[in-house]
């Protein structure tokens, strides 16, 4: 099964374009033409990579970006940033943003490609990864967390007289 990609911008030929190169390297896509709309399609069905615009009207790209990193259930899933802002400054404030890389319109195929494919294999390295750490975290806190002392016995093992009674009804 393809994995899915995600496209967000508010340009339909951006959308288009981005739709033939990615569906040509085997890509299953999903277009939005904004940030709303990419939270909306992000809950329903989480992508396996997210190709987002910088400039969008109403939300802009790193709003959409913030939130999305801020959620721990998306936070995982890598974004690729796509503008035509190519600055050093701007990079850089988009990568401070969470964004995982920056690739700059007119698009080039060959240079978007192998960043989209290098982004998945890290997503599916950090996966097992991830649940590993999550299971040692697990472990962690029930070793360290002391578990409720049992209650007290008398000599002959029984409860102490009212412990049946001490939940409270």
């Amino acid at each position: 099964m393809p994995e899915r990609i995600l496209v967000v911008d508010d340009d339909r030929a951006t959308r288009d374009l981005l739709e033939a190169v990615l569906t040509d390297a085997g890509y299953e896509v999903t277009l939005v033409p904004g940030g709303p709309a990419a939270l909306a399609a992000v809950a329903t069905a989480p992508p396996a990579l997210i190709l987002l615009d910088l400039r969008m009207p109403g939300m802009s790209g790193l709003e959409v970006c913030r939130a999305l990193k801020r959620d721990p259930t998306t936070a995982p899933i890598p974004v690729l940033v796509v503008t035509a802002y190519g600055e050093l400054d701007e990079k850089e404030r988009t990568l401070r943003c969470g964004a995982d890389d920056v690739v700059t319109k007119p698009i080039d195929a060959a240079e978007m490609l192998p960043r989209v494919r290098a982004l998945l294999t890290i997503r599916h390295l950090r996966q097992p990864l991830d649940r590993t750490l999550n299971y040692l975290a697990a472990l962690e806190i029930e070793h360290t967390c002391p578990h409720p002392a049992p209650p007290a016995r008398d000599a002959r093992g029984a409860p102490p007289p009212g412990a049946l009674f001490a939940t409270g009804r």
